[in-house]
């Protein structure tokens, strides 16, 4: 079984714009773990334990580097506030596991138009 951390990293939302962000999955040691052929999810929501206000597309960008994505196209982020996110990836073993890898504040940003 692979010690992988959850990682607090704040993200800053602009309301209307994409939004993307890669990330570095690491172990407990800090060396990149390969993340080649999970699955990911990620949600954002008000608070803690709050309803989904959104959700990001979370794709492997370099597996064998732990190199992943996360993103949310334009409509998505019309109606988003200040909240909370979550990053979820999930194993390609016979028993899957499902590790939570970054979480944190999720600051929102109102356009002045």
């Amino acid at each position: 079984m692979i010690d992988i951390p959850p990682v607090r990293t704040e993200i800053t939302v602009y309301e209307g714009a994409y939004f993307y962000k890669e990330f570095t999955i690491v172990d407990s040691a800090g060396t990149a773990v390969d993340v080649t052929g999970w699955t990911g999810t990620g949600t954002a929501v008000p608070y803690v334990g709050g309803t989904s206000m959104g959700t990001f597309t979370v794709a492997i960008v370099t597996g064998t580097s732990g190199i992943i994505s996360v993103e949310l196209q334009e409509a998505d982020t019309e109606d988003m506030s200040v909240g909370a996110y979550e990053i979820l990836l999930t194993t390609d073993e016979a028993t899957p596991r499902t590790y939570g890898v970054r979480y944190g504040p999720l600051d929102f940003i109102v356009s002045a138009n």
